[in-house]
């Protein structure tokens, strides 16, 4: 799964990365894409203790990394940062 839709998406939402989404709504809106832990919303994936916990991206469907890469996309992040 090395994808360009997964790539971008470890760019921008791995809470390691130099590039990771700081702006918490701009994050969550779009890690809730994810699927990996099933459809859920920001405030379940919350309440589950789940957000920020990249298995939920990593074990997401390719539909859902494509939903994710396109918010990044759409966003107003700098895809030209680091």
């Amino acid at each position: 799964m090395t994808s360009e839709n997964f790539q971008l998406c470890h760019r921008y939402l791995y809470h390691s990365s130099a590039d990771m989404i700081r702006d918490a709504s701009t994050y969550c809106r779009i890690f809730a894409l994810g699927d990996g832990y099933g459809k859920r919303s920001v405030a379940e994936l919350r309440q589950a203790e789940l957000m920020y916990d990249w298995s939920h991206v990593r074990d997401s469907s390719d539909e859902a990394i494509a939903a994710m890469a396109d918010a990044i996309r759409k966003s107003d992040i700098s895809l030209e940062a680091g």
